[in-house]
């Protein structure tokens, strides 16, 4: 059935410089009320920061850490339970300058959902991914590339029912960025991604993928 939802919050954004480096935040909270289904009634946010480093002239990365906290979507259940999602997010990467046209960089993201009703907990997850890649960059600061990424998928309630749901996924790409203004920059992926699971065939997945 349709439903009529009043939606007040406020964010903020900031972005300051501290000589060559920048430090980046941002924090949202909103209060969702549902006129029909006020069972759905909730308060969403948002809080993240990050530091992007420089050290000289050839080193540069940042290292962050965000928070989100939300109402699953509903297309996803199909029934009105309120099933709410927290999300962290903790990544860091580093590239190193070997002359003025190569570059090679690295990097990790770790991921953490949790689900608050229990009919999903089933799908609480952690998530760890590494990835390495060397890229040609111009003057004009456009690149193209090549990288591999590694993910590991754990769903530590799943296993300790007798399913194990874990997967490893492979992942071999070309990259590229394109500065087309000051305003405006195109980045692009095409490659080949496999996943493999550890008791759940079915759901293995080999071929191209890509991002634009």
């Amino acid at each position: 059935r349709s439903d009529t939802v009043f939606r007040i919050g406020a964010g903020i954004d900031g972005n300051i410089p501290i000589s060559r480096q920048n430090v980046l935040f941002n924090a949202r909270v909103e209060q969702r009320e549902y006129d029909r289904f006020d069972l759905l009634d909730h308060t969403a946010y948002r809080l993240g920061g990050a530091w992007n480093w420089t050290v000289g002239n050839d080193w540069n990365g940042d290292l962050g850490y965000q928070r989100d906290h939300y109402l699953s979507s509903l297309a996803d259940i199909q029934r009105a339970v309120k099933d709410m999602i927290t999300t962290d997010h903790v990544f860091g990467n580093a590239g190193y300058r070997i002359d003025a046209r190569w570059r090679v960089r690295g990097g990790v993201d770790l991921w953490r959902y949790e689900h608050s009703d229990a009919s999903q907990v089933g799908l609480d997850n952690r998530t760890q991914s590494y990835v390495v890649g060397a890229d040609y960059v111009t003057p004009a600061n456009n690149s193209v590339g090549i990288q591999f990424r590694y993910t590991q998928g754990n769903y530590p309630t799943i296993g300790a029912v007798g399913l194990d749901n874990d997967y490893k996924e492979y992942e071999t790409s070309a990259v590229a960025r394109w500065v087309v203004t000051g305003k405006s920059t195109f980045t692009g992926r095409l490659g080949y991604t496999k996943r493999e699971h550890e008791q759940v065939p079915q759901r293995d997945f080999g071929g191209v993928t890509g991002r634009l």
